[in-house]
């Protein structure tokens, strides 16, 4: 399903925060036949990174690539669980993207804020295997694929991949330890 959520919904959903937020939209949510998300994330020349990495040749860091995936698979399962609890929770997310950015919507009731008061992440990155494919540079748009794969206990499988100009400069999995709620 096409969803345009932006940075400040991003914002409310992910405990980073600038600069170490990694992804800028949430482009589309899946759930058949499993769930999915297409996030991105615009590299711009203005990021402090390319001060240093490396100056006068602005190659974007792999590691943030996979930093990337990793918020954007979290953003899937923060979603889902927030879907789990409310089927029209896309709807006022959407509407409460709209009301930021002054639209004329209703606006969402109290709850939905505070369900987005720092939902924290779902789970614990326990193992990275992802394949870096080609450089990426600013001024591109990195487009983000997140996919549950399977599921084992309190384990989460996922497909990731990062493409720029319709070209994979990153692919793999990750998997996540699902959080203990607490006590």
């Amino acid at each position: 399903m096409k969803i345009d959520l932006g940075p400040e919904i991003v914002g409310l959903l992910l405990p980073h925060k600038r600069p170490f937020l990694m992804v800028d939209r949430i482009v589309e949510i899946g759930d058949k036949p499993t769930p999915s998300l297409h996030a991105r994330r615009l590299i711009t020349q203005n990021e402090s990174i390319f001060d240093g990495h490396f100056p006068g040749w602005p190659l974007w860091p792999g590691a943030l690539t996979i930093e990337a995936l990793a918020q954007a698979a979290n953003l899937l399962l923060v979603l889902a669980e927030m879907r789990a609890e409310s089927e029209d929770i896309l709807n006022d997310l959407r509407q409460l993207s709209l009301s930021m950015r002054m639209e004329p919507v209703a606006t969402p009731g109290p709850e939905v804020l505070a369900r987005l008061r720092s939902p924290g992440p779902s789970g614990v990155l326990s193992a990275v295997d992802v394949k870096l494919k080609r450089p990426v540079f600013a001024g591109t748009v990195l487009d983000l694929h997140v996919r549950e794969d399977g599921r084992f206990q309190d384990l989460i499988h996922l497909h990731v991949e990062a493409v720029v100009d319709r070209r994979v400069v990153a692919d793999g999995s990750l998997h996540v330890a699902r959080r203990s709620p607490p006590i």
